[in-house]
């Protein structure tokens, strides 16, 4: 693994880095990625992986090192978003990531769950890049039915009314049983909206 790292590091002049499906990364895969340059970086993409240790803070800045050395030419990217939420495992995208999104001035389109350790940063993505085309989340369970989320959510969606063309949200509820949990969920909604 550590010499494929090492090619794809190498490339410079890449366009699209796409980690989709993967099983059995590691942190130490994932830190070669902070010796990255890439230039001409368009898309990044990083779902539906799996892994030791790959939900680290030393991974969440691996990743930020990507973002963050692309930030003038970064207008994609995808960490998946949940859509069976019982099935699914997804990244669950760190402070510090969102952090280096908010720098991505050109950036077109944001896939992610929104939990609530980031929404802070998530709203002020969301109001900050004005070059918003397609935004598509997941909202974490907690926050499905939290109305001074919404009213916030609502309100940096219109600072970017002139240039969002998409929005798609999904939505999970859960059964507590008693006791306040979103372990086990029931529903999902989903609801697209094209301007």
């Amino acid at each position: 693994m550590k010499s494929i790292m090492n090619e794809i590091i190498s490339c410079h002049n890449l366009q699209e880095l796409v980690f989709e499906d993967c099983v059995n990364l590691t942190n130490d895969t994932l830190s070669f990625l902070r010796n990255s340059n890439f230039k001409s970086l368009k898309k990044f993409t990083f779902r539906n992986c799996s892994g030791k240790n790959i939900y680290s803070s030393s991974s969440h800045n691996s990743l930020a090192t990507i973002i963050r050395n692309s930030k003038n030419v970064l207008e994609e990217v995808r960490f998946g978003r949940k859509l069976k939420w019982f099935i699914r495992k997804i990244y669950d995208v760190g402070n510090i990531i969102m952090e280096e999104l908010i720098k991505c001035e050109n950036l077109k389109v944001i896939e992610c769950c929104v939990l609530v350790n980031i929404v802070e940063e998530f709203l002020e993505m969301i109001q900050s890049l004005k070059t918003l085309e397609k935004i598509i989340i997941s909202i974490d369970c907690e926050l499905s039915d939290n109305e001074i989320f919404w009213k916030r959510f609502a309100n940096a969606l219109n600072e970017n009314r002139h240039s969002l063309n998409e929005l798609s949200i999904c939505i999970g509820g859960g059964i507590t049983m008693g006791v306040s949990t979103c372990e086990n969920e029931l529903w999902i909604e989903m609801f697209e909206w094209f301007f």
